[in-house]
């Protein structure tokens, strides 16, 4: 079964192959289009149509419209729109953003390095669906820093300029939201150094909780963690 559906992206419709069909997923996909597979566990080995999926499903109806735009912006490099807040768009980054200037919150340079950042937004969003992503002012467009959550811990770099407004708090709280609701995320760590105040108590204010965690705590590291309302219910 082969079907294109449309789907509507920033204004733009594009098409999306759904199919069962290893030729018909190929000839799709080397037309530029994205692709969905229709995957029957019984069937072996999928093929290399199914191989260039980056979405499988089991039955046609899986692929609704959240399924459709995320292999179209996958397929045409457009960012994926993580949450909005009052003042704050968070999105992926993109390989057209401006660049960070090197600093010890770079980590291993992963966003001041150009080929570095599209290695990252190549592979860790791709096959991870999370991250750090770009807090952009929405009244300039301006990236003021970046948040995420990336192997269940909650990280956060605001620039130096826009600090002590509540960027933060605002980014990282919906940032949660979206762990729990779409990520599926029942537990997230925060992890800071013993002398980062500011962190410590943007920690506390998101509801964590501070853990006894000996060995990091001896390398100056302070755990914090949160269970999300899921493990209540």
């Amino acid at each position: 079964m082969t079907i294109v559906k449309e789907v509507t992206v920033e204004g733009i419709r594009y098409p999306v192959t759904v199919s069962d069909d290893n030729e018909a997923l190929l000839a799709a996909a080397a037309a530029g289009r994205a692709i969905i597979g229709i995957w029957d566990p019984s069937v072996r080995p999928l093929g290399a149509g199914f191989d260039a999926c980056l979405y499988l499903v089991c039955e046609m109806e899986a692929a609704d419209d959240m399924l459709l735009e995320k292999a179209v912006r996958r397929q045409y490099g457009l960012p994926w729109i993580i949450a909005q807040t009052e003042r704050l768009l968070i999105r992926e980054f993109t390989k057209d953003d401006p660049m960070e200037a090197e600093s010890a919150d770079d980590g291993d340079g992963v966003f001041s390095d150009r080929a570095r950042r599209e290695d990252y937004i190549d592979n860790q969003y791709r096959f991870h669906e999370c991250g750090l992503w770009a807090l952009v002012l929405k009244k300039s467009g301006l990236i003021i820093g970046k948040a995420g959550i990336t192997a269940g811990e909650l990280g956060y770099h605001i620039y130096g300029p826009f600090r002590g407004r509540g960027y933060a708090f605002e980014a990282c709280s919906a940032i949660l939201g979206y762990a729990e609701e779409e990520l599926g995320l029942r537990h997230v760590r925060i992890k800071t150094g013993e002398g980062n105040e500011a962190s410590v108590r943007l920690a506390e204010a998101l509801g964590f909780s501070r853990t006894e965690d000996t060995e990091q705590k001896s390398e100056g590291i302070l755990t914090f963690e949160k269970y999300m309302q899921t493990d209540m219910r």
